[in-house]
């Protein structure tokens, strides 16, 4: 039978009412299972924020879409969204099937739009909020109305920094970093650009070695960037693709990843209830929804 005359149709309702996803655990080291079953015409889209060119991303994600095309015999596309704001319109409107990006956006979308966080990076990560070391500043409170040098939002850790400040008439002044991010929002602060500035702990200490700078704030430790699955995507490929994440053939086509994010050997198993909070940091942000942790 030709493939013009084969049509699979899924239709997946999902009623949710908050509280906790299922959580897909394979057994650490097990071997991805392989389908055998036709590609299907409908493709699953795989995406993640414009962090890069559309060149870079390519080259970085779509090896992952072959293979989770390999691991669930459906056709899975990496698509590249040419801006931010592109990316949050379509993410909310929920027309990606696989996401990686920030703990904050994966909590939102398991919790407002019904998707399933599989698999994460393995190191917890914590955010600083930094000034120079011969600055007077010891409180955040006492950087209202200064410079702040940081990654637009909706980065998690901008979001983070501004939280701290209740009241928007006392909000800092944002110094946007917009390449070149953790590095540059550093450089800032010690050349005297930005009066304070946020940046992830792990790459302050290998910035600042010199010790330049002192930390005013330090976030608890919170999990770090994860993929997650729309509810649509039927449980048994939802189940395949999250035991192919974290499976060791999953070496090869994650490499150029984990090598991006300093993720390590692999990616770990995760699950929704682990991430819940982090999408309050978004209720400011437009387009996005107000929710109430559970």
């Amino acid at each position: 039978m030709s493939m013009g005359k084969v049509f699979t149709s899924v239709i997946v309702i999902a009623l949710l009412a908050g509280g906790a996803y299922p959580l897909y655990q394979p057994a650490a080291g097990k071997p991805a299972p392989v389908s055998t079953a036709k590609t299907t015409d409908k493709p699953l889209v795989f995406t993640s924020p414009p962090r890069e060119s559309a060149e870079k991303g390519t080259a970085i994600y779509g090896p992952i879409a072959e293979y989770l095309s390999k691991v669930t015999g459906r056709r899975v596309v990496y698509e590249h969204p040419a801006t931010w704001g592109l990316y949050r319109t379509e993410m909310l409107n929920g027309n990606y099937d696989i996401i990686f990006d920030g703990g904050h956006f994966a909590d939102y979308r398991a919790r407002k739009l019904g998707y399933h966080i599989v698999a994460k990076m393995p190191s917890l990560q914590q955010f600083a909020i930094i000034v120079r070391k011969d600055d007077s500043v010891s409180s955040v409170e006492q950087l209202a109305g200064q410079t702040f040098c940081s990654p637009p939002s909706p980065n998690q850790g901008a979001l983070l920094a501004l939280s701290q400040f209740k009241d928007p008439a006392r909000q800092p002044i944002t110094v946007p970093i917009t390449s070149n991010f953790w590095p540059s929002v550093y450089d800032g602060v010690v050349a005297g650009r930005c009066r304070a500035g946020v940046l992830v702990v792990a790459i302050l200490k290998k910035l600042d070695k010199d010790g330049a700078t002192k930390i005013v704030l330090q976030t608890p430790p919170q999990p770090n960037q994860a993929f997650s699955i729309s509810g649509r995507v039927d449980a048994a490929d939802r189940t395949k693709i999250a035991a192919a994440l974290i499976a060791p053939e999953a070496a090869k086509a994650t490499e150029k990843l984990r090598e991006r994010f300093k993720v390590g050997d692999s990616f770990v198993a995760a699950n929704n209830a682990e991430y819940v909070g982090l999408g309050d940091l978004l209720k400011n942000e437009f387009g996005f929804e107000s929710i109430a942790s559970n």
